[in-house]
This record gives structure tokens, C-alpha cells and sequence, in this order.
């Protein structure tokens, strides 16, 4: 049986000379002896300057999930509150899992929260136009997308929860599951 680790470098030198690019890079490596995921840095953009923020979050023993787009959002000007972190939420959520949760089970009540936690918080900088395109080309603009790895009875699985926003109507759409 092989070793984790080397895996796990070879990642990590190959993320360590990566050229900034303003986006995430997420790994994930299976072995005999489990499951690695990595990304690429703990900063996120948002409005031009950088904050560090936590990207990967391992859910119990069966599970890893990245975070990548908008991670974390503060907005504190009145009428609004925003304090907008999936780290954070990420956390709440495991704490309420069974302990026996499947893969399947995980990605159902990860899109049950962004349908009933993320977006309702979110929806108002939208709508009151605080928030803006990013990329005035596109129609439809990923907000949050969290990659999903772990197990789906004994084998490999990999996972997507997204949402998107369509400009447009500035409206936050149902999430997209993967």
C-alpha cells in the first residue's frame, strides 16, 4: 500500500508554482490509504484587495469540499448586514450531519442550504445592485461553487454545488448540483 504523502507534495509543488491568476486551483487525490484535497492559496478576491479565507473543508471522515468563486462577502453599510462566509456555514453544516450521511445525503443538504441560508442572504446585494458583474460578457455569473469529494458506497465521487446569478434579472438561481 502506497503512501499519501508524496502525492500530496508533488500537489502542492505543482499549486506552489502556479502564476497568480485570480482564480482557484482545487486538487484531490485518492490512494489505498484515502483521500487528499488541496488548493492553490487561502486568499480570495473581492473588490480589488485580497483576505485570506479558509477554501477546503474536511466534513467528518468521509469527506472533503472546496469552496471556490465568492467565498466571503461583508457588507456592513445599513440597510444591509452581510456577513457572507462558507467556511463558516460549511462548519454549521457538518455539525448538524448524521453520522452515517452519504455522499449523496451531503450534496442534497449542502443545496438545500445554499437554497435556504446563501441565497436569501445574498439575494439583496444583488438586487440593490451593491454587488455587479464581474465579467460584463456573460449573461449567467457562478457566485459560489463548492467541489465535493468523498465516497458514494466504497468508491470515488466527486461532486458539484453551484449557483449562479442571471444579470438580467438579477436574480440568485436554484443551485445546480453535479
Amino acid at each position: 500500500m502506497r503512501s499519501l504523502t508524496p502525492y500530496c507534495y508533488a500537489a502542492l509543488l505543482l499549486l506552489g508554482c502556479a502564476v497568480p491568476a485570480f482564480s482557484t486551483t482545487v486538487v484531490v487525490i485518492y490512494s489505498d490509504d484515502g483521500m487528499a484535497m488541496v488548493a492553490d492559496s487561502k486568499l480570495s478576491y473581492d473588490d480589488g484587495g485580497a483576505a485570506a479565507i479558509t477554501k477546503t473543508i474536511k466534513i467528518g471522515d468521509k469527506f472533503a469540499v472546496a469552496a471556490l468563486d465568492l467565498t466571503h462577502y461583508e457588507d456592513r453599510m445599513p440597510p444591509l448586514f452581510v456577513d457572507y462566509d462558507v467556511a463558516t456555514w460549511l462548519q454549521g453544516i457538518e455539525t448538524k450531519l448524521p453520522k452515517d450521511v452519504s455522499f449523496d445525503d451531503l450534496m442534497n443538504i449542502m443545496a438545500q442550504g445554499v437554497r435556504s441560508d446563501l441565497i436569501p442572504q445574498m439575494q439583496p446585494e444583488y438586487t440593490s445592485g451593491r454587488l455587479g458583474p464581474e465579467k460584463n460578457m456573460y449573461e449567467f455569473e457562478p457566485i459560489t461553487t463548492f467541489v465535493v469529494a468523498g465516497y458514494r458506497k466504497g468508491k470515488v465521487a466527486i461532486g458539484v454545488v453551484q449557483f449562479y446569478i442571471n444579470w438580467q434579472t438579477r436574480q440568485l438561481a436554484d443551485p445546480f448540483k453535479g
